[in-house]
C-alpha cells in the first residue's frame, strides 16, 4: 500500500472519518474505519511489536490521524497529546508517526526531552515570555519550559515512536513540498476510558508489511 499517493483518495472517501482544515494543515481522523487496506497496514507487526514492548503487553489500536502540511502551512505550537478537551487526562498511549513525505529538520517533529512523565500545567503555556515569543514570529519558538530539543528528520517510510505526553511541535512548512505523516495511536488492550473508537488489533485480520 502506497500511503503517500493514497492521502487524496482517503480525503475523497472519508465517509466515516473526519477531515478538518486550517492554516496549520489538514487532518484526516480514523480513515482506518472505512478503509480495510489501511486497517491492515496499521496492524503491521513492525509497529505492533514495538507498541507491545513499550506498553508492556497486548495493545489496541485507538485512533489514526493523517497530518498533511502543504507548503506555507503554519507551525503547530508546543503541546502534549493529552486530549484535555475530551476530558481524558493522562493515560498510557504510544504514537507512531510515519513519514509519507520527506520531513527535514526545518519542518519535522521537534520533541522536548524528559517531558513524558506527567501532564504539564496549562498555565505553563500562558506564561508571558512564551506568549510574546509566539507573537513575535511565525516560527516555532523555544518551548515554554527548559529541556533539550530533538529534531526528528524522517524519510518516507521511516517513523518515530513517542509517548503522547512528550512535549512536541513542528515549525511552519517553508519548503516547496508537502510534508505529510500518518499517526497510529496505540493503547493497552482492554484499557477503558469511555471512548467508543477503540478497536482491538485482534479484529484486524491480515497483517501487511510497510512499503
Amino acid at each position: 500500500m502506497n500511503l503517500a499517493n493514497a492521502v487524496t483518495q482517503f480525503e475523497g472517501e472519508s465517509r466515516t472519518s473526519a477531515v478538518f482544515s486550517d492554516y496549520s494543515g489538514r487532518t484526516i481522523y480514523n480513515a482506518h474505519v472505512c478503509r480495510s487496506d489501511l486497517s491492515e497496514f496499521v496492524a503491521n507487526p513492525n509497529l505492533v511489536n514495538v507498541a507491545k514492548r513499550v506498553l508492556h503487553g497486548n495493545v489496541s489500536l485507538w485512533r489514526t490521524t493523517f497530518w498533511i502540511k502543504e507548503p506555507g502551512a503554519r507551525r503547530v505550537e508546543w503541546h502534549q497529546d493529552t486530549y484535555k478537551d475530551e476530558g481524558l487526562g493522562s493515560f498510557p498511549n504510544l504514537n507512531s508517526w510515519i513519514a509519507l513525505d520527506y520531513a527535514n529538520e526545518d519542518n519535522c517533529l521537534w520533541f522536548v526531552g524528559k517531558t513524558h512523565s506527567e501532564i504539564i500545567d496549562l498555565n505553563v503555556f500562558k506564561n508571558e515570555p512564551y506568549l510574546n515569543d509566539l507573537k513575535k514570529s511565525p516560527d516555532l519558538p523555544p518551548p515554554p519550559l527548559v529541556g533539550d530539543i530533538t529534531k526528528v528528520a524522517l524519510r518516507p517510510g521511516e517513523c518515530v515512536f513517542f509517548d503522547g505526553r512528550c512535549l512536541h511541535g513542528s515549525p511552519p512548512n517553508k519548503s516547496k513540498n508537502r510534508r505529510a505523516g500518518l499517526v497510529v495511536r496505540f493503547i493497552p488492550e482492554g484499557y477503558v476510558f469511555g471512548s467508543k473508537d477503540v478497536q482491538p488489533l485482534s479484529n484486524l485480520q491480515r497483517k501487511t508489511s510497510v512499503e
